[in-house]
């Protein structure tokens, strides 16, 4: 399996393309002031050793696909990312379906799945903006 490619595009944002998929990483605002430093000298993740990745995961009516997708994320990131520690962090945005309790059996056999569960529909954004809040990562991704 292929590493996906982490790239930069512009002040704030990383992206890492694997195939078809991309993940935007942002860089936590307590970590800005040292951005430039960063890319200067070539590493994300050298300001904070280990360096914790969130990557948020938003879902609304899942439950057919949430629990291949957590599984694939999270075998790739256990067996080639070791550099850095990797949460994700499902964002359950007003499910009417059985996504919560498939994430949660998925919990049970990885347990850097965090849920964050969300009655009302706050839409894709919205699950976005709550697991960044939520994050206490120094890089915090989403796809």
């Amino acid at each position: 399996m292929a590493l996906p490619r982490l790239f930069h595009n512009d002040s704030s944002h990383f992206y890492a393309r694997h195939g078809s998929s991309l993940c935007t990483f942002v860089l936590s605002p307590s970590l800005q002031p040292f951005h430039d430093k960063a890319l200067k000298k070539g590493s994300l993740c050298f300001l904070m050793k280990p360096c914790t990745v969130t990557i948020i995961i938003p879902a609304y009516n899942e439950e057919q696909r949430i629990g291949t997708t957590l599984e694939a994320y999270c075998r790739f990131f256990r067996g080639h990312r070791r550099e850095f520690k990797t949460t994700f962090s499902v964002v359950l945005n007003g499910c009417t379906d059985n996504t919560l309790h498939v994430a949660q059996r998925y919990r049970r056999t990885f347990p850097e799945i965090k849920i964050l569960h969300f009655q009302e529909k706050i839409g894709k954004g919205g699950a976005i903006i709550e697991g960044i809040k939520a994050s206490t990562s120094s890089l915090v991704g989403y796809v």
